[in-house]
């Protein structure tokens, strides 16, 4: 790939930023034959279920590429992208696209696949979220005083303040080709067809006996799964969902079908 310009001075930035990374080169070849996934992934869409399925595979861990979260955007660190390079992983993130996010997965052999679901489902799912798991989250500060509002000021709180991220998330890899895209609704509603084509994308070396023991080890766990259904946004009110569709307009080549739009 070549980077020009300011791209050019982000990225020699980036590796003298990175002293450890230059020793790469001299053990990167013994670990060749690793598959290494970056389940990039919407907040709300599953991913824990997803990453579980991906886990449960033969010989396949689950590892973490960041330096911590918080209130943090998801940016891969290269310290763990090191420690982790001699295994078989998946690794799940909200991280969005970037020139500096593709340098290290083609440094690194990360295969993308990416989950997003119904933006809609998504508004619903993130208010359920504020009041069972907490208001802290990678892409927005949530005020405090949020889980005294009415319901539908925290729906507006999160179309205005939140959603916006989800159009970066969604754009940025949609100009990534090499990727493999999936949805909230094939998780969940064809999950054994899911799995495979991400066994094919990657090349994880596995039987459908596999494939079936996955999806049945994975079904048990609690995965913060929420309710599991789709069309939960269906009730928003029109005015939110014009909001939310009005977004996209400023993206006129995207295309937005995978997202309910």
């Amino acid at each position: 790939m070549k980077i020009t310009g300011t791209s050019k001075m982000v990225y020699e930035n980036f590796e003298r930023g990175n002293l450890r990374r230059r020793h790469y080169e001299e053990f990167k070849k013994l670990s060749e034959d690793k598959i290494h996934i970056l389940l990039a992934c919407f907040p709300k869409s599953g991913s824990s279920y997803l990453r579980e399925l991906i886990h449960n595979l033969p010989d396949m861990e689950q590892v973490n590429l960041l330096p911590g979260y918080d209130r943090r955007e998801q940016e891969l660190a290269t310290d763990e992208l090191i420690l982790n390079h001699s295994k078989n992983y998946v690794a799940q993130h909200h991280t969005r696209y970037s020139q500096i996010t593709e340098i290290l997965m083609d440094n690194f052999r990360l295969q993308p696949v990416i989950l997003v679901r119904n933006l809609f489902d998504v508004v619903e799912s993130i208010h359920d979220h504020f009041f069972r798991e907490g208001i802290i989250m990678p892409f927005n500060f949530v005020p405090d005083e949020i889980l005294k509002w009415e319901k539908s000021e925290i729906v507006n709180f999160i179309t205005d303040m939140i959603i916006p991220w989800y159009f970066n998330f969604y754009v940025s890899w949609y100009h990534r080709n090499n990727k493999l895209l999936v949805t909230y609704d094939d998780v969940t509603q064809n999950t054994g067809d899911v799995l495979q084509k991400i066994i094919d994308f990657t090349h994880i070396s596995c039987s459908k006996k596999d494939i079936d023991n996955s999806i049945e080890c994975s079904s048990k766990l609690n995965t913060r799964l929420n309710k599991g259904v789709s069309g939960r946004g269906e009730k928003l009110s029109d005015d939110v969902k014009n909001k939310i569709i009005s977004m996209s307009k400023y993206y006129k080549k995207i295309d937005f079908s995978p997202i309910g739009l």
